[in-house]
């Protein structure tokens, strides 16, 4: 089962107002993307809405899977288990929306779309050589 949009915003009312405007900015660009080359947007919009849930937790993503899991969400939790950077070397994104969600996620600094070159250079900055 994919949950609502309004199921969504309730669990992300526990995060910070930047976090939230993060996952609003990661889920219009998945939206976009799912329409563009047909993929499931109902999937990718919640995904993206919810892959920061956690992300004041260490390992934020399998604890936001994890949660997601629990709320009988489980489309939404591999999506969200394979978004951080690291996961393209270690359990890489294998269908279309994960692919969407792992790419809206590298396209946002902040709340503000940018570049995947801006992206990245924006990761090496702050995380050095260790995503």
């Amino acid at each position: 089962m994919i949950p609502s949009r309004e199921q969504c915003l309730r669990v992300l009312d526990e995060m910070p107002e930047n976090v939230k405007q993060h996952c609003f900015a990661v889920e219009a660009i998945a939206v976009r993307e799912a329409e563009r080359l047909g993929a499931d947007v109902k999937l990718c919009s919640r995904a993206a809405l919810l892959h920061d849930c956690r992300r004041l937790s260490p390992e934020h993503a399998d604890v936001a899977a994890d949660l997601v899991a629990a709320k009988c969400w489980p489309e939404l939790a591999t999506a969200i288990r394979r978004h951080p950077l690291h996961c393209i070397l270690t359990d890489p994104p294998h269908t279309m929306e994960e692919r969407i969600v792992f790419y809206a996620d590298k396209r946002v600094i902040g709340s503000k779309e940018v570049s995947l070159d801006e992206r990245l250079s924006d990761i090496v900055e702050r995380y050095g050589k260790d995503p």
